[in-house]
């Protein structure tokens, strides 16, 4: 949640904000494999179906992460450069 016009006023979500709120959600569903729970046959390497759905989840994972990063962090830095190195 990042655009604002003014300073110090708030920050509204935009529209990459909230397609990864979207694909958050998706993945979230998308993690409870239950069209596969009585699924045990061997397809890849002798991985159960399970096993190989999840494997091959991660991929999207990283990059609906990716997104979700991009959209909640400021794309600026805050601050004096000086108060990070002074760790606060």
């Amino acid at each position: 949640m990042r655009r604002s016009d003014e300073p110090g006023q708030p920050t509204r979500p935009n529209r990459l904000y909230w397609t990864a709120m979207i694909a958050l959600g998706v993945m979230a569903v998308l993690n409870f494999a239950f069209w596969l729970d009585g699924a045990v046959e061997p397809v890849i390497f002798g991985l159960p179906i399970v096993f190989t759905y999840h494997a091959l989840y991660v991929i999207p994972t990283v990059g609906v992460l990716w997104l979700v990063f991009k959209a909640v962090w400021p794309s600026e830095k805050d601050g004096n450069p000086d108060d990070v190195a002074a760790g606060g």
